[in-house]
């Protein structure tokens, strides 16, 4: 806790060069991935639009299957593969598969999204086919990111306004599964009370996460789970919670040890027991003047930047067994 709260105490005071340097960085890299992603798809999408009214069903079949061919020999995932050799009685088999397998994906869509009017539907249909390729993932596997879009909440308008296209990046950012990136994305949006709009920054910003804390999708999903919800519900903003995360993942073993840490140390600001109140009220975190240090006069929690600062003050000065029996008294041990 003592090293974790010092490096929070850094981080959010925006004092720490290099992980400002990381995050441009990281951010320049995902806007050249976002570049790169919009020159692969916007020069397919009238030719897919055009060509979906006219092409019979085997057409779709080959263009998904080698959608999954290109997708083995791709090391980017930002632009199609130029040259495939596959025979072409394995071709037909695979495309006969592939087809299959979009067709069941596109049928979970409809069921996920039972009020999507058939525009809509073949909008996404087309999406799938569209978009997945794009970045180096098949047809079947975008319209299974959809479905689960969709069964997170996100309406069939929301996931063409950017929800499949954020997804999608994030999971070639993050090396990832479609599911993964898809849960992230809709538990973002709906623990800090934002909309589809947000969604670009969104990315931009959990690949600087992604960046500067060396974590995976998976953690990162998987911290933002456990703590998103109740970072939300105490006014924290995504951005506050997302540098958060980035300064002090090195210290836990996992996504999820980091994201209840950090939701246990954010419920215990207002002290749980006897205890804890004495030891804040010692160290000058409660008076009777000014209440929790921790709070605005209208019991707000402060930003977590105010937090820290508060923290440097009052428990810097501690040798070291003093600052770890004050900390786990005042913030438990789960927020260890």
């Amino acid at each position: 806790m003592q090293a974790l709260l010092a490096s929070l105490v850094f981080s959010m005071g925006v004092k720490d060069e290099a992980y400002k340097a990381g995050m441009a960085a990281a951010r320049a890299e995902a806007k050249k991935t976002q570049q790169d992603f919009d020159k692969s798809t916007d020069g397919m999408a009238n030719a897919v639009e055009r060509t979906a009214k006219r092409v019979n069903e085997a057409a779709v079949r080959i263009a998904d299957a080698v959608a999954q061919a290109g997708q083995k020999v791709r090391t980017t995932g930002l632009a199609l593969t130029a040259g495939l050799t596959v025979g072409l009685g394995g071709m037909a088999k695979v495309s006969k598969d592939a087809a299959s397998d979009f067709q069941a994906a596109m049928n979970g869509v409809h069921a996920a999204l039972l009020n999507a009017s058939p525009e809509q539907l073949e909008k996404l249909r087309a999406a799938a086919l569209q978009m997945g390729p794009a970045v180096g993932r098949s047809a079947s596997e975008a319209a299974g990111a959809i479905e689960a879009l969709a069964k997170n909440g996100m309406s069939a308008a929301e996931i063409l306004a950017g929800g499949l296209r954020s997804a999608l990046t994030l999971a070639v950012v993050g090396q990832t599964d479609l599911n993964v990136a898809a849960d992230a994305t809709t538990d973002i949006l709906q623990q800090f009370g934002m909309s589809a709009g947000d969604l670009p920054e969104i990315v931009n910003k959990v690949t600087g996460a992604l960046d500067v804390s060396k974590m995976g999708m998976d953690d990162y999903r998987l911290a933002i789970g456990q703590v998103g919800g109740v970072a939300g519900g105490l006014g924290y903003s995504f951005d506050d919670m997302n540098t958060a995360l980035a300064a002090t993942a090195s210290y836990f073993q996992s996504g999820s040890d980091a994201g209840t840490s950090f939701k246990t140390f954010l419920t215990t600001l207002n002290p749980q027991s006897k205890e804890a109140e004495r030891v804040l009220t010692k160290l000058g975190v409660i008076t009777k003047e000014n209440g929790n240090a921790f709070f605005t006069a209208a019991g707000q929690a402060k930003p977590l930047a105010e937090i820290a600062e508060v923290l440097r003050q009052k428990f810097g000065k501690l040798s070291d067994r003093s600052l770890q029996e004050a900390m786990t008294a005042a913030f438990g041990t789960d927020a260890m």
